[in-house]
């Protein structure tokens, strides 16, 4: 029941942003960017360890309106899927970051590279088996990468990623790789 409300909350955040920049008549030149990527790489530490993390799918929603020159500007949230830690199978957390996105680009031939970053807040969930109800914390949440504009509506990108939470009041940090695709429209 808390990942949905969870879900929901930040769903109905980023709709009200969206709908701010609709009244500013943002709507007509902005772009909503669906992203599908894999997370590898990833890494969970705290406490004084670090622990691998299995890779796992992150689906995410954007949307972008320029700003200036080839820069847009835009909020997110991304579903991070279920992953678990690969040496202990019992623990199974995951991310869901709420943020802004500044994205820069220029042009070269028929490609169009760009860089990107991003910076918001996680809600941060965990499942331990057998051990009931897990006491977490939200927490910061920042990504910075770098894409290719393959067509119009389609880019191949790759992102550096870090999540902050708490488990129990000890503060983590789960940092990984994505590479992805992007669908706009």
């Amino acid at each position: 029941m808390k990942k949905i409300s969870v879900l929901v909350l930040a769903l109905v955040f980023v709709f009200a942003v969206c709908s701010l920049a609709s009244a500013q008549n943002f709507m007509e030149d902005g772009q909503f960017v669906v992203k599908m990527g894999m997370d590898f790489n990833g890494e969970m530490s705290g406490d004084g360890a670090d622990e691998n993390v299995d890779s796992a799918m992150t689906i995410s929603g954007e949307y972008l309106v320029p700003y200036q020159n080839d820069m847009e500007l835009g909020v997110g949230l991304s579903y991070q899927m279920e992953r678990k830690l690969t040496d202990m199978e019992e623990f199974k957390f995951n991310f869901t970051p709420v943020y802004g996105v500044a994205k820069m680009s220029t042009e070269m031939g028929n490609y169009s590279p760009y860089f990107m970053g991003q910076v918001g807040y996680n809600l941060f969930n965990v499942d331990i088996d057998g051990e009931g109800d897990v006491d977490t914390e939200n927490g910061l949440y920042y990504g910075f990468g770098a894409g290719m504009e393959i067509s119009e509506n389609l880019n191949a990108e790759v992102l550096y990623s870090v999540n902050n939470g708490k488990i129990e009041g000890d503060e983590v940090e789960y940092s990984s790789i994505r590479a992805g695709v992007s669908f706009a429209f």
